[in-house]
């Protein structure tokens, strides 16, 4: 059943019955059904998908693999997960609705979206996807004059779907390609935004230490940033409230003088830190 429900959430018509379906149950019938699926999915330890995130969440909690307040924490995650994909659909269903009257920033956070919002160079914006952050791309463009996000190279199933509902809202997908890579240079030369998301792996990125073992992902935001001299900045997104989340925004600083190459590996190493623990 749990490998029926990822395939029926992933595939291209996913979006479109999970939205029907949010529409009818309502938030607080959706979020019911969403513990319910989210409580059986996490019991599949054998499904690869539950199995990563068992591992990687008893890094960060540094809890023993067969801990009760693991397996309780790893159910809260796939809740959370869920009910950001209903407050998304359910935003969709509403045209006119702005996604930012669902945003709340902490002045630390505030004070690094005005600082990139004046600062004349352009910002990189990398998050996780897992941490509702198609919402914050959604808003991105009511914050910012122009956003460019770099997705999948080739996008199947629900991503397709998704690419397209991101289309309408306003914002600009392309997927990567040297091409779009051209393109997000010269957006973040202009004083632009551009959007990553850094947690997929990549067969043929650099080695770095990721939730505690070895992994191959990109630091292409990382060297994409230095060679434009753009601003740093890791997001993600949290709920406080049904239908109201908290935008957290943290600013990738290095020490002045580095080398190019020190840059890019301070940059990344500093960006998987972020995501190991938000």
């Amino acid at each position: 059943m749990s490998f029926n429900l990822i395939s029926m959430a992933t595939n291209r018509w996913g979006p479109v019955y999970l939205q029907a379906l949010c529409n009818l149950l309502g938030r607080r019938g959706s979020y019911s059904l969403c513990d319910l699926i989210a409580s059986y999915i996490s019991h599949q330890r054998r499904h690869p998908l539950v199995a990563a995130l068992y591992m990687n969440m008893s890094v960060v909690r540094e809890l023993p693999l067969d801990s009760p307040q693991l397996a309780a924490d790893v159910e809260r995650q796939l809740c959370n997960a869920l009910h950001g994909y209903t407050d998304l659909y359910l935003l969709l269903s509403k045209r006119r609705a702005r996604v930012i009257d669902r945003f709340t920033l902490d002045p630390f956070s505030r004070r690094a979206l005005y600082d990139a919002l004046a600062a004349p160079e352009g910002t990189v914006l990398v998050g996780m996807h897992n941490t509702a952050f198609d919402l914050l791309i959604l808003g991105l463009p009511e914050i910012f004059p122009a956003v460019q996000v770099l997705g999948n190279p080739a996008p199947r199933g629900s991503s397709r779907t998704m690419n397209v509902i991101r289309w309408r809202r306003g914002v600009e997908i392309t997927p990567t390609s040297s091409t779009a890579l051209l393109e997000a240079a010269r957006n973040l030369r202009a004083g632009n935004t551009v959007v990553l998301g850094a947690d997929m792996p990549q067969p043929s990125g650099h080695t770095y230490e990721f939730f505690g073992r070895p992994s191959r992902l990109s630091g292409g935001y990382a060297e994409l940033a230095c060679m434009c001299g753009a601003r740093v900045m890791f997001g993600w997104i949290h709920a406080l409230s049904p239908g109201l989340y908290r935008v957290q925004l943290r600013p990738i600083q290095l020490p002045p003088g580095a080398s190019r190459r020190e840059r890019v590996a301070g940059i990344t190493n500093a960006v998987l830190r972020n995501m190991e623990f938000c």
